[in-house]
């Protein structure tokens, strides 16, 4: 609208040369004009530019953004300090949800008319359920004194500033997370040590119609004092691995880079066992396989790998064993059948499925869209939300003024879709029944696996 604005006004008042009236289209052409024809001569003052004379005209900042424009850069501690003993905001209130809605439509009605002179269309707004309208919730583990067994217990938290905020209780969340999973999956990492060692993150995720999977985080178990002083041979999906020991020249990507040289050379194959080949965050180890006659000490006369004395290695051990197998069939029976997935840097454990099945119905679609949703991969939180975004985006591509929940024609578009970085095919899946085919990329392997299932 700005550009639309100072474009008109160009056209419409045109700079004129103060010696000779010649009108000239921008101000580098009025320049030149002087400095070629009237060199030499004294000249008035050169009009501002258009885009000087429509700020200058400009209404003021709406009062909703007043606060904003008068902000500093930099928050002092006393600023810092009072938005931290504020409570996190996750409390949902239903009977005032039209009225914050209604007002943020106002806002940004005024935002928006503070561009330019152009008339706006009328506001179409899609209203969500006012609670329980979040299918899919993350959380930090905080862990808080027991009180029953004298030790540390788990609890679901987020981040609120530089602090962590416990959560007894998410209204936001989808009631099924709130009532049933919450509650039962805190009382068996309570109770359970092998479910919540080395545990940091945990993801509830759930559908409109009951589908539910909870996903487990686990740190790498590799405790780093006391991993200087172990590697034995251990074994690791049935593959045995050995711990080395990195002499580091003075780049340590050198050694990552000589390493996999060395590895493609023995015929390994350095993208077949990735899994095996790690460098850790800031330190000097790796893990190789222990393959037969395989033991890299030098590589261009520089000694980069040599292996540590044996002995104990128990804080190696994954904790996604069979013990916690057990634990967590035991967990996904108590929570009626939903999918338990455990999840470690180069490992992934899953009782059940990793993913759900989510059914939209979108108004103008004779059947619900079905749309498998990975773990660990975004997916539309607000389904509700989500179907009526689908429904517009329908609409928009028929036709301009086409209403939403339109009848689909007998027969499509005579052009083409084409959608970029489709994930799942989320807007592709919705889409494909208007157009004449559809085209649609993917960078993520499980999504582009999962786009022509869905």
């Amino acid at each position: 609208l700005v550009l639309s604005a100072m474009a008109e006004q160009t056209a419409a008042a045109p700079l004129a040369c103060a010696v000779c009236g010649l009108a000239c289209e921008t101000r580098n052409r009025l320049f030149r004009h002087l400095r070629e024809v009237h060199e030499g001569v004294e000249r008035g003052p050169i009009a501002a530019p258009p885009s000087v004379v429509l700020d200058a005209q400009k209404p003021a900042a709406p009062e909703v953004h007043a606060k904003a424009a008068g902000r500093t850069g930099k928050k002092s501690k006393a600023d810092k300090h009072s938005q931290l003993s504020k409570p996190l905001q996750i409390e949902t209130r239903p009977a005032e949800y039209q009225a914050e809605l209604d007002a943020k439509v106002v806002a940004l009605r005024s935002l928006l008319d503070s561009c330019g002179a152009l008339p706006l269309p009328p506001t179409e707004v899609a209203a969500s359920p006012p609670e329980h309208f979040r299918m899919k919730v993350d959380f930090d583990i905080t862990w808080i004194d027991g009180e029953t067994r004298g030790r540390p217990l788990p609890r679901f938290a987020m981040n609120h500033g530089h602090e962590k905020a416990v959560i007894e209780r998410y209204p936001m969340g989808a009631q099924l997370i709130c009532d049933k999973l919450m509650p039962r999956v805190q009382d068996a990492l309570e109770q359970k040590d092998v479910l919540r060692k080395q545990l940091f993150q945990i993801t509830f995720h759930t559908t409109l119609h009951g589908d539910a999977m909870v996903s487990l985080l686990y740190r790498t178990p590799y405790v780093r004092a006391q991993r200087r002083l172990q590697g034995e041979s251990i074994s690791s999906d049935g593959v045995e691995a050995t711990m080395w020991r990195v002499v580091k020249p003075s780049d340590p990507r050198i050694v990552r880079v000589r390493i996999a040289k060395e590895l493609r050379s023995k015929g390994v194959g350095a993208l077949q066992h990735a899994k095996t080949f790690r460098a850790f965050d800031r330190d000097d180890w790796v893990e190789l396989v222990d393959e037969p006659g395989f033991a890299p000490k030098t590589l261009d006369g520089i000694t980069v790998l040599e292996p540590l004395e044996q002995s104990s290695v128990s804080e190696y051990c994954s904790p996604l064993n069979d013990e916690w197998e057990t634990a967590a069939q035991d967990l996904s029976n108590d929570l009626d059948g939903a999918s338990i997935v455990g999840r470690i840097r180069g490992q992934k454990h899953v009782i059940g499925r990793d993913w759900v099945e989510e059914r939209l119905s979108v108004a103008g679609m004779p059947q619900p869209l079905r749309y498998r949703q990975l773990a660990g991969f975004f997916s539309q939180s607000n389904p509700a939300v989500a179907s009526q975004m689908l429904a517009w985006a329908r609409a928009v591509a028929f036709a301009d003024d086409a209403p939403i929940g339109f009848a689909p024609p007998a027969e499509p578009r005579a052009d083409d879709l084409l959608e970029l970085y489709c994930g799942n095919g989320n807007f592709s899946i919705a889409l494909a029944s208007l157009f004449r085919k559809v085209f649609a990329t993917e960078l993520v392997r499980d999504l582009m696996e999962v786009a022509p299932i869905n």
